[in-house]
């Protein structure tokens, strides 16, 4: 149970971390295209 909950924690990391990787290049993206 311990390692599920670990690699269920871990994914959700991982998803939060694509999902500010996806802001941050959205936001340069809208950068360029002001520029």
């Amino acid at each position: 149970m311990a390692a599920a909950e670990m690699v269920a924690a871990e994914m959700t990391a991982a998803e939060m971390a694509a999902e500010m990787a996806a802001k941050m290049a959205a936001e340069m993206v809208a950068g360029l295209t002001d520029l």
